[in-house]
Parts: structure tokens; C-alpha cells; sequence
């Protein structure tokens, strides 16, 4: 082994182009699967926290739908807090970890000669948590609070009607609407969406303000309905995170019988569109990721050639070593040992790159777009160099094969 890594070495000061464009397949292969692996990792990681809704593996969401049926209009009953009580029941899952909730758009904020536009959204601190949010000052709504004329900003309406200053001013309330004062208790860390807002604006984190429920009620809407319910749930005793599909299979019974066999809901999971978002996904991840082994296949043709090469290089040093004791079975295990050797080195390099493109994009987005995690996946990294050690083993088979075949005087007669 230590004869060959010293040929490999002579090989690459003499000939070091010739060795580049030899390992250049393996190369870009598997750092295309370690960048792929990060980066698709990091936009699952990063999209989940732009959104500006509760995503994410872990948290089933159901929606409120329309009901077309007007003799079923009559009968059936909405989305309601005990709905959100009982699917967290059936799964097992703490109530602090579902909520319901409903929003406003286009509401009004002001104070004194300041006005802003804002979103009002209801669920309290359990649904802004499952959102992902996090506190920049101050605290969270407590349970205590239920229904009192407080409240959670978002970053934008903070520095809008309170000039981003902490902590805030004696007077810390804001008139909603012109008609309900509330007090602000804390200010949520900025979340933008991705690309930039649009419309009014309203429907972002930055632009809302939170309260409870109870709250809502007391201050918009008496008769307060819920657009949607959101349960984070816990992995299960294998770590693994539970199929939301099969959560909604298992779930629906319980809802419908609820609503009188109406089903006036939706869960996410099942939506098409959604399903379809998720195999398109799926999908290029599928391509992209067997465009890096097609790379690397390619790279092991160009070190099978390399070594085919190599062999009728040194058919007459070869023939010596036969001559000096050296067994067919030897050779072979040599020119193979060589081969993966090569694509092994390729491996280490394009690993190496792979986790410097992944950084470098990560900090690049970080820095100019939002905040973009640098992930590294595990099995990326053994997928990109155990790819490029089998696809070495595969490569050395033929030219090991032909140097097993030499006959050492005939090796030492050639030229």
C-alpha cells in the first residue's frame, strides 16, 4: 500500500493536470451531493422560519372550509377550542402544544398623531410559539391574562408607534381601531418573509399584533369563528416524527363527528396542492442528487481509462516486479488498491468543497437575503465517499483484471 501512495504522489507532481481532470467526475460528484444534501436541509430549515404560518414536519394544521350544501349549512358547527382540546387529547399531545385561532387583516394602530396598518391574530402565546416566534423584550401573554387588553407586538409595528425604543415609554398602549386601548407586554424579533412582503402588508409576523382569544373576542369579534388549528406534535419512541398524512387519516373521524358529519375542514396534509408542492420537492431533490452520481460515474470511466492507461505505462515495470515475486493476484490487488485510492482522494476533496459551498451560500444569504442556516447532513457525507470508493472499486476491476493476465516475459520484452 505504501508503493502505490508513493506512485500516486510521483504521479501527481509530474502529471498534475492529467490527475485533475482524471478525479474531476469524482470530485464534482460528491461535493454536489454534500452541497445538495446541506443546502436542501438549510431551505427546509430557513423556509420553516420565514413562513409566515405554523410549519413544519412536526405540526399538524387543520383549516376551516366552506360549506357549499346549504341543508348541511345549517346543521354543521365551526372550528372550535374544544376541537383543538380534542385532537390533542387523541394524539397524546399537551394542550400548550395546540391552539386555535383566528386573524384580521387590514386593521388600525395608533398613537397619538402615529397610524399604521396592522394584523390582528388571536391563539395567544400557545400559537405564536408554534409559529417558531421568539421575544426580543419583554415576555409572553400568561394564561392569567385571558381576555385582559394586552398584548404582543410584532418588530415593525414596535418601531412604527413606539420608535424601537426599550424599555417602552410609561404609556406603553396603542389604540386598536380607535375604539380598545391595549398595553404591550413585549416585542417579537423580526421575521420577514422571504422576498420581501406584498399588498397591504398585514399578513406578516412584523406587521401583527397577538393576543388570546378571549381577548379577540372581547375587543373585535364577540362571535369569534377560527380559520385554522395547529398541533405541534412530539417524536415518537424512535426519534422519528409521525407521518402528518396518516395523522389527518387518523384524526378526521374524530373531527367530522364533532361537526355532525359535516366536514367543513381540511386538513394540510391532505390538500392536494400541498401533496403536490411536496413531490415536486421530493422530486428535484431526486434529480439533482443523480445528477451528482452521474458526475461521478463519469468520473469513474475517466479513472478506469486513466488506469488502463497507466497499465500499458508500466507493462514493463510490471513484468519486473512479476519476475521478482510478485503473484498475479498481487498485481491485481495493487492496480485495484490504486484506483480506489484516486477516487477515495477525490471523495475527501469534493466532501471538502461540498461543506465550503454549503458555508459560503450560507453565509451569503445570511448576510444579504435572511438568515440561512449552515447544516451538515451525516449521510450526505458517507453517501459522497462511499460513492466514490465503490464506484473506484468498479473502476479498477478491468484494468486489474488485464494486469492479473500479464505474463512477465512477455512484459519484459516490450517496448
Amino acid at each position: 500500500m505504501s508503493d502505490t501512495l508513493r506512485d500516486l504522489w510521483r504521479q501527481i507532481g509530474r502529471e498534475p493536470m492529467r490527475v485533475f481532470l482524471t478525479l474531476f467526475g469524482i470530485v464534482l460528484g460528491a461535493s454536489s451531493i454534500v452541497f445538495l444534501g446541506s443546502a436542501l436541509s438549510a431551505a427546509s430549515v430557513a423556509l420553516s422560519r420565514l413562513s409566515q404560518d405554523a410549519t413544519g414536519d412536526d405540526i399538524t394544521q387543520v383549516y376551516e372550509r366552506p360549506v357549499r350544501n346549504l341543508s348541511k349549512a345549517r346543521t354543521f358547527r365551526l372550528l372550535s377550542e374544544s376541537d383543538a382540546r380534542a385532537l390533542a387529547e387523541l394524539e397524546m399531545v399537551p394542550r400548550t402544544r395546540a391552539a386555535a385561532m383566528n386573524e384580521r387583516y387590514r386593521q388600525e394602530g395608533s398613537r397619538g398623531s402615529k397610524r399604521v396598518a396592522i394584523g390582528v391574530q388571536g391563539g395567544g402565546t400557545a400559537y405564536m410559539q408554534l409559529q417558531g416566534l421568539e421575544l426580543e423584550h419583554g415576555r409572553w401573554l400568561d394564561e392569567g391574562e385571558d381576555g385582559e387588553r394586552v398584548c404582543v407586538i410584532g418588530n415593525a409595528v414596535w418601531k412604527d408607534l413606539f420608535d424601537g425604543a426599550w424599555p417602552l415609554p410609561m404609556d406603553n398602549t396603542f389604540i386598536l381601531n380607535g375604539a380598545n386601548t391595549l398595553r404591550v407586554i413585549g416585542v417579537l424579533k423580526s421575521r420577514p418573509p422571504l422576498g420581501g412582503g406584498g399588498g397591504d402588508g398585514t399578513w406578516m409576523y412584523d406587521r401583527k399584533i397577538w393576543i388570546s382569544n378571549a381577548t379577540f373576542r372581547r375587543v373585535l369579534d364577540p362571535r369569534m369563528d377560527f380559520d385554522e388549528i395547529a398541533m405541534r406534535h412530539a417524536p415518537g419512541e424512535d426519534g422519528k416524527l409521525p407521518d402528518l398524512k396518516k395523522v389527518a387519516e387518523r384524526l378526521t373521524p374524530l373531527l367530522e363527528n364533532l361537526h355532525l358529519g359535516v366536514r367543513n375542514f381540511e386538513f394540510q396534509a391532505m390538500n392536494q396542492g400541498f401533496q403536490l408542492w411536496m413531490l415536486i420537492t421530493y422530486a428535484l431533490g431526486a434529480i439533482m442528487f443523480a445528477s451528482g452520481l452521474v458526475a461521478m460515474v463519469v468520473g469513474g470511466v475517466n479513472v478506469m481509462n486513466a488506469q488502463l492507461v497507466s497499465l500499458h505505462e508500466k507493462t514493463k515495470e510490471y513484468g519486473i516486479r512479476r519476475a521478482l515475486g510478485l503473484s498475479s493476484a498481487g498485481l491485481q490487488t495493487r492496480v485495484l488498491a490504486e484506483a480506489g485510492i484516486y477516487t477515495f482522494a477525490g471523495g475527501i476533496i469534493g466532501l471538502g468543497l461540498g461543506l465550503g459551498g454549503a458555508f459560503f451560500l450560507s453565509w451569503a444569504l445570511t448576510k444579504w437575503v435572511a438568515e440561512w442556516p449552515f447544516i451538515v447532513v451525516p449521510w450526505s457525507l458517507v453517501a459522497a465517499i462511499g460513492s466514490a470508493a465503490m464506484v473506484g472499486v468498479l473502476a479498477g476491476l478491468v484494468p486489474a483484471r488485464r494486469a492479473a493476465k500479464l505474463v512477465p516475459s512477455e512484459c519484459l520484452r516490450s517496448e
